[in-house]
């Protein structure tokens, strides 16, 4: 990998980011359990353990996984398995989270008809799955085929239609509500500016934007997700985090913060919530 490829993988993965920030924001956090399905690579599943999720992870791969499990310590637990076949009962987790999509699912299939319709096949199953598992909503997240540099190249498509995600999951889904935003980076120079601005107290130049993407209920950036949601959503604070002040993914960080020691009132008090239902 050359460091020009390595910047373009930091920076999707940082609009990656944005972008499930933004659309996780209205779930509740306190008590719920978030299940990861894939993406590693590009959403550590440490981040939404620092939004206040009790998270979960599934990969397909043994190497990605204790990659991960590396960059996230104890934080995170971590399943071997498919996505089109979860290892979980009915509604065992309360949201559920596919970063990456064109990852999970077979999109590189022989073109025609049957191709086509193998893809289609693919996607819902891997769709059903994550609705069957999660009991109030699921995001799916796929890079946009709309933007030039996802254009089609050496055969491959970088992302699933957005159009064809929503009918997708609206069959799977039928009285969801269905929530559609895109983020794409933002300049560099305009990026620096923003943060100087945002550090000194000023106010943000726009909404929607934070110090790396620009968030859009338009299908026109980069990187786009549905939130799919059959419950009704009570929002959060965004900054919310479980740890003040925590770095991200930063696993010697996780471990000594204040208030993670197994003996502490905090934790104890937190293992006895654990075991309630919860408090919808």
């Amino acid at each position: 990998m050359n460091r020009n490829e390595g910047s373009r993988n930091t920076a999707s993965g940082c609009v990656r980011r944005d972008l499930l920030h933004d659309l996780i924001s209205p779930w509740r956090r306190r008590g719920r359990k978030l299940l990861q399905i894939g993406g590693s690579a590009l959403v550590p599943p440490a981040l939404v353990w620092e939004a206040g999720f009790d998270a979960v992870c599934l990969e397909t791969e043994l190497s990605v996984l204790n990659e991960a499990r590396e960059s996230s310590g104890q934080v995170v637990e971590y399943f071997l398995g498919q996505p089109d076949l979860l290892p979980f009962d009915d509604d065992s987790f309360d949201y559920a989270v596919l970063p990456d999509l064109p990852a999970i699912v077979p999109l590189a299939v022989p073109s025609g008809e049957a191709g086509g319709k193998a893809a289609k096949d693919a996607l819902r199953a891997v769709i059903e799955e994550a609705v069957r598992v999660a009991s109030h909503g699921i995001i799916l997240m796929s890079g946009n085929p709309l933007f030039p540099a996802n254009w089609r190249r050496e055969g491959k498509m970088r992302g699933v239609w957005p159009w064809e995600l929503w009918l997708t999951a609206r069959k799977v889904v039928p009285q969801c509500h269905v929530t559609l935003r895109s983020a794409c980076g933002l300049p560099l120079m305009f990026t620096r500016k923003k943060i100087s601005a945002q550090t000194a107290g000023g106010a943000l130049p726009f909404p929607g934007c934070n110090s790396h993407s620009l968030l859009s209920p338009l299908p026109l950036g980069a990187v786009y997700g549905l939130r799919l949601a059959w419950t009704p959503l009570a929002g959060t604070p965004v900054g919310a985090l479980r740890v003040p002040c925590l770095s991200s993914y930063g696993k010697q960080a996780a471990v000594t913060s204040p208030g993670l020691s197994a003996d502490s009132p905090d934790c104890t008090a937190a293992k006895s919530r654990s075991g309630k239902k919860g408090d919808e």
